[in-house]
């Protein structure tokens, strides 16, 4: 059990690590690609949800029939958001932002895609995601917007599956096998594999990171 768990572990470090490069190169061309648009008088929309397991906020603008949007959960706005310098409850404010260069035309043109609603005739129109938001006419620092891109293209949630989906592997294990003397503390002790263990290493940073920006 011991040498699976450590294989286990071995894999799915290396599986993140890709899905980290992955997040870093898409990154780096939407940093170079984005494209900065002015809004006046967009209509704030903006929602939050609170539930037994976390907060949800929902900052949305719309002008037209375009909504440009970006979800966080409560305490993980960070500095980004915290250095948009708008006033978050008027009902309608002058905005910059930037967008993906997949979604400029639809902004531009106010013709956003539409996806159907489940179970129902109804269309409703996608929301976009916006970048380095400020007051009309300002930009944001590069390397803030840098890492805004990035807060959107990493996922967090989706990082820490795959990082701790090991020791969902070998609980499953465990129970099947009914192997009670391996205990489950033991998956990431892992000694003597430095390469790993520095991939560890990058994923907490990157987590702390997350949360701060």
């Amino acid at each position: 059990m011991k040498k699976i768990s450590y294989k286990l572990v071995s894999l799915f470090a290396i599986l993140w690590l890709v899905y980290f490069i992955y997040s870093l190169f898409l990154t780096l061309y939407d940093f170079v690609s984005v494209d900065k648009i002015d809004w006046y008088q967009a209509k704030n929309i903006s929602s939050s949800y609170s539930g037994y397991k976390a907060t949800i906020v929902t900052y949305s603008y719309e002008k037209g029939n375009v909504q440009i949007a970006r979800q966080y959960g409560y305490f993980t706005q960070g500095l980004t958001v915290w250095l948009w310098g708008i006033d978050k409850k008027a009902d309608n404010v002058d905005i910059s932002f930037y967008v993906k260069k997949k979604d400029y035309d639809k902004v531009i043109n106010n013709m956003p895609s539409y996806n159907a609603l489940w179970f129902s005739d109804k269309k409703q129109a996608d929301t976009i995601p916006f970048f380095g938001l400020r007051k009309i006419n300002q930009s944001p620092n590069k390397i803030i917007l840098f890492f805004d891109l990035l807060k959107y293209n990493y996922s967090i949630s989706l990082g820490f599956t795959i990082i701790f989906m090991p020791i969902f592997i070998v609980a499953l294990l465990k129970k099947v096998l009914k192997n009670k003397d391996y205990q489950l503390d033991d998956i990431y002790n892992i000694k003597g594999n430095k390469y790993i263990n520095q991939i560890f290493i990058l994923f907490l940073f990157l987590a702390i990171l997350r949360f701060l920006i």
